[in-house]
């Protein structure tokens, strides 16, 4: 029953981080989804999850959006940023904030169980 419940709140979190990531596209808005990532138990699979979770529906934002690779072509001409750095910034916070996010709200749970 405890996997049914821990994969629920995968599905829970894979789905708000790509809705939030392609509706709004603000990086902040990841705390939302890794918040359901706090009730997984193992700090490193809660953190990691968080991580891979927020980074690859970030990746898919830029694989549904082409002109998302446009408009980073015209800003590596105006900024002299690689490309590939500017592909990578964003699901790279993403990612984090997701991340720090459920180890954020995973430790606010253990305390509160204590």
């Amino acid at each position: 029953m405890r996997r049914l419940y821990y994969i629920a709140f995968y599905i829970i979190a894979i789905i708000l981080s790509f809705l939030l990531a392609y509706y709004f596209g603000y990086a902040f808005l990841a705390i939302i989804p890794g918040a359901f990532l706090g009730v997984i138990e193992k700090r490193s699979i809660r953190i990691s999850a968080g991580f891979v979770i927020g980074f690859l529906s970030s990746i898919l934002l830029y694989l549904s959006f082409p002109s998302l690779h446009l408009i980073a072509k015209e800003t590596q001409l105006i900024s002299g940023i690689p490309y590939s750095a500017l592909i990578a910034i964003f699901p790279l916070i993403f990612g984090v904030i997701e991340a720090s996010s459920a180890g954020f709200f995973g430790e606010v749970l253990q305390w509160k169980k204590r």
